[in-house]
């Protein structure tokens, strides 16, 4: 009976999974984003606009689900980008084998992870192997055939895929598979690390250890599972232009109502505009929800929703906008149920949070809160 971790390139319901639940962050260039911020964000470099991100989206996900040829994708491809007037770089063989093996690899070795996960207990170690052909790199052949426990620190770094193109992949066994196929469990090979440095634009990339591709030094199953902070730390980092979609889209997601449960670190929920960037002389555009005003929401708010959380963006961006310091702004939202969310500079305004929202349900409240403040900007629709 074959390892459940072990089957080829048919799709699983964990690799599906892990593509449907990507943030779809719009980016340039292929090093906009880099390293394990790709493990919960789905990208096309040079696809900007959200529409075209959204369809590519949706049509990479559904060749790697039905188990589609590139050939099938390539006609959605074609089709996706005529239809908005997409002109990309390069040739189109190669960047749509590019985006449909770079994700048809990363969806599957993300699953596989979370299926060794269960079963560590009774397969602990893990077998790298490469497939074994002249195109095989030096440096992962040399890893072809080595064990590990699977809790090794050396998976961080060079679980597999490890670069644009790697077909490399992992076996879990079992003691008694280990005993019987006479394999021993190995020391960890010295991780050395070079620096990079972008050619074209001569920036410094950072170090990345040797055998592995720039951006590729992470392992895709625990960046994907792991706490939602790491990734929404990356998200506070990204342009004001990426973020906003970004934030929107990850709020719609599960990962949301897990925080709102165990809040820990700063999530982004909004993105101011230039009105209210300029009142607040705000040095950071993006709205923060950090952990201890998310506990003081829960005694004092516990009847707010995640649903209700997820339409921050919408209230930052199009409530009715009242300034009542120098540090602070109350935004009134009345389109469907009415609510009010107060936003604070830090007194150095090197960041923005969000200081308290709730339901707004009585007009003689409402009254009071427009009689403290000066107006900046009406109610959109």
């Amino acid at each position: 009976m074959p390892d459940a971790a072990d089957v080829g390139a048919v799709p699983f319901a964990e690799s599906i999974r892990f593509l449907r639940e990507k943030v779809q962050v719009p980016t340039e260039r292929w090093d906009d984003l880099r390293g394990r911020i790709h493990a919960k964000a789905f990208t096309v470099a040079g696809a900007t606009r959200a529409a075209l991100l959204t369809d590519l989206h949706a049509a990479i996900t559904s060749a790697i689900e039905n188990g589609e040829s590139i050939g099938s994708f390539r006609k959605r491809f074609d089709a996706i980008a005529e239809e908005h007037g997409w002109t990309y770089n390069g040739p189109r063989g190669w960047r749509t084998r590019v985006i449909y093996d770079t994700n048809l690899r990363t969806a599957h070795m993300a699953g596989r992870w979370e299926q060794i996960e269960r079963v560590r207990n009774t397969r602990p170690y893990l077998l790298y192997l490469t497939v074994g052909d002249e195109r095989v790199r030096d440096e992962h052949r040399q890893w072809h055939e080595l064990v590990l426990r699977s809790d090794d620190d050396w998976w961080d770094t060079h679980y597999p895929p490890n670069g644009w193109g790697c077909r490399c992949y992992v076996r879990t066994l079992s003691q008694r598979q280990l005993d019987r196929e006479g394999r021993a469990v190995a020391a960890a090979p010295a991780i050395r690390r070079t620096e990079r440095v972008n050619t074209r634009s001569g920036e410094i990339l950072g170090e990345v250890p040797e055998g592995i591709d720039t951006g590729w030094d992470y392992n895709v199953g625990k960046a994907w599972l792991g706490p939602e902070q790491g990734f929404t730390a990356q998200l506070l980092r990204l342009p004001p232009s990426l973020a906003q979609p970004a934030v929107q889209q990850w709020l719609n997601t599960p990962a949301l109502g897990r925080w709102l449960e165990q809040p820990e670190g700063d999530i982004p929920v909004a993105v101011l505009d230039g009105v209210l960037v300029g009142a607040l002389g705000a040095g950071d555009p993006i709205v923060r929800l950090s952990a201890d005003t998310m506990a003081k929401q829960l005694r004092q708010h516990p009847e707010m929703t995640a649903a209700e959380y997820a339409v921050l963006p919408d209230i930052v961006a199009n409530g009715r906008a009242l300034q009542d310091s120098d540090q602070s702004v109350v935004l009134i939202r009345s389109v469907g149920r009415r609510r009010v969310a107060v936003v604070k500079v830090t007194q150095s305004r090197k960041a923005t949070f969000l200081a308290s929202f709730r339901r707004l349900d009585r007009d003689r409240e409402l009254a009071r809160l427009e009689s403290r403040g000066q107006l900046l900007r009406e109610e959109r629709e």
